[in-house]
Formats: structure tokens, C-alpha cells, sequence
């Protein structure tokens, strides 16, 4: 019998048929100026495995307006960026108190979804490019945790705790970014771009016993930070 495909796999061999169908002749391209007429730019972004997640981001541009040729090209694009990341938790947690101890195992998944759109200025020569600008967006992540507490008092165990956890947010962001492609073939390049975002955040948690919430909780907090890099995605221009 044949083993079921990791998720990586499977989004390895999807990259594969995106570039190979698009392009069945890039393997003869040859490195060439990255200031050329193309008008758009469509990529898959991978940094989530570098964060230890799963799932991929893409991301399109379009440019709008004039291109202004001089010692570099410069031109303005319009972008928008999606993505669907996943991520899993494994944690044990001890708590003392007085002569009583709480271990507390805890595993949980969540799914996050992301879809950002703004303007980006780019500087071309030869075959790198370099970009700078803003988006906004909104992501929404959902969190599902199983956890167990074993209770102990002086050593002998007196009792144990059995609870699910859900936490929903949603996220409303801006972020200034930059970043540089380098144009290894023709049509292709790679690129590597970093942020600062600046956001809210709605969340609502639930503390769930035997079907029923025991416990819930809203928060709104603002964040400010990054973790880079924010994109490290190959693009296929045309």
C-alpha cells in the first residue's frame, strides 16, 4: 500500500505543475535584464515553512501607470496578497500550589486566512528589483485545543480535569514593506520581502466542559511587530 502524501509533498508537486504549465519552455530561458515590458507578476509564497507552519501564500501584482526608463526602471504596481497557514501546538504545563501540583497537557491546531491589497513602488536594473510600499488587509485565525490536568496533592493524585479550548480572531492590519526580487530567468524571479505591520485585534476565547461554555472571554489589543521574513516566494511574470 501506498503512504498518503505530506502536505508538503503535495504542495511541492503543486508549484511544480503551476510553473511547468505556465511556462513549458523555462527550463531553455536564459538570464536575462528584469526591465522588460511585463505588466504582471503572479507567485507562491513559502515562509510559513521557515515559521514552522504549513500552507502557502500568492500573490499577484499588476502594474499601473507609466514605466519611467533612466538608470533605473521605475513604475508602479498594484498587489494583492492571500494566504491559508496552518499550525499545530504541543505544550506541557506545571503548576504549584501550595501542596497541590497541576500538569496540564495541552495540543491544539489552528487555521489562519489572510488577505491583504495596496500599492507598491519598484526600482529596476539589470535583474534585481527593488520595492517598496503599504497594504492593509484582514485575517481571521481559529484555534482548537484538547487539554488535560492531572491533579496532585503531597504526590497522590486527587482528581483530573478534561477541557476545550477555542479562541477566534480577527485582524485588521496595515503594513509597510520592502523588498527585492532577482530575476533568474527570464519570466522568473525570487523574492524576499520583510515588514512591520501595525494591527487590532478581536478575539473571543471559550473554556468548553462536557459540551457546555464555562468560560468566555473578548479582547481587543493592538500589536506591532514582525515576523520576517514576511514573503520568500518564487513569481512568474508576463
Amino acid at each position: 500500500m501506498f503512504s498518503k502524501p505530506s502536505f508538503i509533498q503535495t504542495t511541492a508537486a503543486l508549484c511544480i505543475c503551476f510553473f511547468g504549465l505556465i511556462t513549458p519552455g523555462a527550463s531553455q530561458q536564459q538570464a536575462t535584464p528584469a526591465a522588460n515590458g511585463f505588466s504582471n507578476e503572479i507567485g507562491l509564497d513559502f515562509a510559513s515553512f521557515l515559521h514552522g507552519n504549513q500552507g502557502v501564500g500568492i500573490i499577484y501584482k499588476k502594474r499601473i501607470g507609466q514605466t519611467h526608463i533612466a538608470k533605473w526602471q521605475k513604475r508602479n504596481a498594484f498587489r494583492v496578497l492571500a494566504g491559508f497557514y496552518r499550525y499545530d501546538t504541543d505544550n506541557a504545563i506545571s503548576i504549584i500550589h501550595n501542596d497541590s501540583t497541576f500538569n496540564t497537557n495541552s495540543s491544539g491546531r489552528g487555521d489562519w486566512y489572510l488577505i491583504n491589497a495596496g500599492w507598491e513602488r519598484q526600482l529596476t536594473k539589470s535583474k534585481f528589483r527593488f520595492y517598496f510600499g503599504a497594504d492593509a488587509g484582514y485575517g481571521y485565525n481559529s484555534y482548537k485545543s484538547d487539554n488535560h490536568t492531572d491533579i496532585t496533592a503531597n504526590g497522590v493524585p486527587v482528581g483530573s480535569d478534561f477541557y476545550n479550548g477555542e479562541v477566534t480572531t480577527h485582524r485588521v492590519e496595515i503594513v509597510p514593506f520592502a523588498g527585492c526580487n532577482y530575476f533568474f530567468f527570464t519570466r522568473f524571479s525570487a523574492g524576499l520581502e520583510l515588514h512591520i505591520p501595525v494591527a487590532m485585534e478581536f478575539s473571543n476565547s471559550r473554556i468548553i466542559r462536557n459540551g457546555e461554555v464555562n468560560l468566555e472571554d473578548d479582547n481587543t489589543i493592538f500589536s506591532s511587530g514582525n515576523d520576517w521574513p514576511r514573503l520568500l516566494y518564487l513569481s512568474y511574470h508576463f
